[in-house]
């Protein structure tokens, strides 16, 4: 098979930029193998390497040849299409509406309310993971909230005063029953111990004299 493919500087450069940086692996996948095919690289080498069929590496070589380096980046799959608007939709949501609006009690979107509201309403049913890839695919990203210091209760001063008195009562009354048991264990001595000889010894009668 004739595999000889002939680069203009401008496409080489373009190729190496879509194999470095492109996110979709479908289409580093096509620039590796017209790459490797400007190289001069045998086929079998190259799906071996690359761990793909010939016809794969036929199909993108009579593509690029056809429309250049655009070829490459034109293949939609239907499945994928789909997803595609059911990710816009997702990303007006999360950007205008809230879970509140569809009649949830939750203030902000999660993956898997987004799946709940995606059923609910479109009889769509996909996964938390495939609703968070979709998302990333659209440049949407989860954060967490970012942390605010200082409170924001106008009346904290007079509850932390509240509290410490309370705290303070605690104590108090605490103190009270510490000392209230240890008078009752200083009132009350408890009487020594004895050996048992000396008391069987001193119940004997009559006792001796």
């Amino acid at each position: 098979m004739d595999g000889s493919i002939v680069l203009g500087r401008s496409q080489r450069n373009r190729l190496l930029d879509l194999y470095r940086k492109d996110p979709s692996p479908c289409v580093r996948l096509r620039a590796h193998v017209i790459l490797l095919l400007s190289e001069g690289h045998a086929w079998t080498l190259i799906c071996a390497v690359l761990f793909c069929s010939s016809a794969t590496v036929a199909r993108w070589k009579q593509r690029f040849e056809a429309g250049g380096v655009d070829a490459l980046l034109a293949e939609r799959r239907g499945r994928r299409s789909v997803l595609f608007v059911w990710a816009v939709l997702l990303v007006t949501w999360v950007k205008t509406l809230t879970p509140r609006d569809f009649g949830y009690c939750r203030s902000r979107w999660s993956c898997a309310t987004l799946a709940l509201v995606l059923r609910d309403t479109h009889r769509v049913r996909v996964s938390d993971d495939t609703l968070r890839r979709m998302l990333l695919g659209q440049g949407m990203v989860w954060r967490r909230p970012r942390p605010v210091l200082g409170p924001r209760d106008a009346r904290r001063a007079w509850r932390l005063r509240s509290s410490w008195r309370g705290l303070g009562t605690t104590l108090r009354c605490l103190r009270k029953a510490i000392a209230s048991a240890v008078f009752c264990v200083t009132a009350f001595p408890i009487s020594k111990w004895k050996s048992r000889t000396s008391i069987d010894a001193s119940s004997r009668w009559p006792p001796k004299e």
